[in-house]
């Protein structure tokens, strides 16, 4: 099926404004059903869908919520006749006529477990099955609800935004510079990108460079067969903390990176002045990422950490974080007073703490960042790499909504991240070797896998209590001054 064949639908939805959200739930539920997602073309026709529902300039909100709505329901009936039929729905069609596809769907959840429900809702070939064999396994139904309410929070912006931004810039004139901008933009993504994989895979136990570099070392921690030089880490405090201090020095002692600070932050403020329709939404988009580096909310983040990790009792790590957070806060209130670089002063109430480096940059780096060292240490490492640029994207997402905000430069944010790189390189080599202790007091994976999804609930507890309580205020303190 084309575009052409759903016209019709689209012209009678525009006369009908109001049935758009109905049509988005609908969309949702089909792409999500057991195999009715195979039939239906669902990503296209929620594209279109989302384009005219940006064209007509409906409520992002109550869209996203529609998708999400319509997401859970179709895993969720799909989970139920897994879990009414079990073994009997091989015999049933048209599961009886692919068998492969089912077949294909268990591989997938005995591999991954209950994150096949979450990782199974992006990958197409096995997307309309994981639900219904997740039931049709035995999984409980209350550690479905989680996976699918946590994936349907992901899926929903994920299908619905492209869409929407697509159909609500549509006759937009952009900034001339916006386009040099994007493709500089994502250029440095792909080398941060290429930067982690090759250091992860070549500066890890067992590469050509750590033989040759730790060959003759004989003060390395050997008393145990696991410990591993943390030959990555120590490479990524020192390169972070080289390139804070350069980057510092270009800051206070040069006006190289005036000129550029000054263009970033005013295609910021034109993208967010294209129309009122847009920075309303561009606005609301970046308020809510902000938010999540608030240092108040890291400080909360923080605590339901460490709570975790001395119920785990992983008790030097718990220590590691109180430390590595702590300094984080210090190290930055004090490089911002000692520097003394004033904010960009285009919204109604700019914070009022000095500029560089970037907190929120600084906090939220060290705060994922740690997390995924923690992740990565349990995979193969030829995967840590994927982990570590998984959690760069809630890093780099919070730093880049503080420049589009207009209450950073670029350059604060820039400095931010290379302070919180450098904490969390120093941070996982000092663990280093207290990383043995912690794993012989691991309690059974079972009770391990419980704790962090409580963990995990508490924590989107207080995201969403969080959003909910600041947003208003936020709201109203960002907008950009007449």
């Amino acid at each position: 099926m084309t575009e052409s064949d759903f016209q019709p639908l689209i012209a009678w939805l525009e006369l009908n404004p109001n049935w758009v959200f109905v049509a988005v739930l609908l969309i949702a539920f089909i792409e999500s059903l057991a195999l009715a997602g195979v039939i239906v073309p669902g990503v296209l026709l929620l594209f279109l869908v989302s384009a005219l529902a940006g064209h007509i300039n409906l409520p992002i909100e109550w869209l996203l919520l529609s998708g999400f709505l319509g997401a859970i329901l179709g895993d969720g009936i799909s989970f139920f006749l897994g879990h009414y039929f079990k073994d009997s729905l091989r015999n049933i069609w048209p599961f009886s006529r692919y068998p492969k596809t089912l077949q294909s769907g268990e591989r997938f959840f005995h591999k991954h477990g209950g994150k096949s429900v979450m990782l199974g809702r992006f990958i197409g070939p096995i997307r309309p099955v994981i639900p219904i064999v997740a039931g049709m396994l035995g999984m409980s139904q209350t550690r479905f609800t989680v996976f699918n309410a946590l994936s349907a929070t992901i899926w929903a912006p994920f299908y619905i935004l492209p869409g929407y931004l697509t159909g609500s810039a549509v006759h937009l004139v952009l900034p001339s510079n916006f386009y040099p901008a994007l493709f500089s933009l994502i250029a440095a993504l792909l080398i941060i990108t290429l930067s982690f994989r090759y250091a992860s895979l070549n500066l890890q136990h067992g590469s050509r460079i750590y033989a040759a570099l730790l060959r003759n070392n004989k003060s390395q921690n050997t008393s145990s067969k696991d410990y591993e030089f943390p030959l990555a880490s120590l490479s990524l405090f020192i390169g972070s903390s080289l390139f804070f201090i350069i980057w510092s020095f270009l800051v206070l002692r040069t006006g190289l990176l005036s000129q550029l600070d000054a263009s970033v932050l005013q295609l910021g403020a034109e993208l967010r002045n294209i129309s009122t329709f847009v920075s309303d939404i561009s606005s609301r988009i970046f308020i809510h990422l902000t938010l999540l580096g608030d240092e108040k909310f890291l400080y909360a983040s923080f605590i339901t950490l460490i709570a975790l990790m001395l119920y785990l009792r992983q008790f030097r790590a718990s220590t590691l974080l109180v430390i590595s957070g702590l300094s984080t806060a210090a190290i930055t209130h004090t490089l911002k007073a000692v520097f003394s670089i004033a904010r960009p002063e285009l919204v109604l109430s700019p914070p009022v703490s000095y500029a560089y480096p970037s907190g929120h940059s600084s906090g939220s780096t060290v705060f994922y960042g740690l997390i995924a060292a923690f992740i990565a240490q349990q995979l193969p490492k030829t995967q840590r790499w994927q982990c570590y640029l998984l959690f760069f994207v809630p890093m780099f997402l919070i730093a880049f909504s503080r420049v589009m905000l207009s209450v950073h430069w670029l350059s604060d944010i820039v400095g931010g991240i290379a302070l919180g790189l450098a904490i969390c390189g120093i941070s996982r080599v000092l663990y280093s070797t207290h990383q043995a202790y912690d794993a012989a007091n691991r309690r059974d994976i079972t009770v391990e896998k419980k704790a962090v999804m409580t963990a995990l609930c508490l924590w989107l507890g207080i995201l969403i209590g969080y959003q909910l309580y600041f947003f208003p205020e936020a709201l109203q303190a960002y907008q950009l001054r007449p």
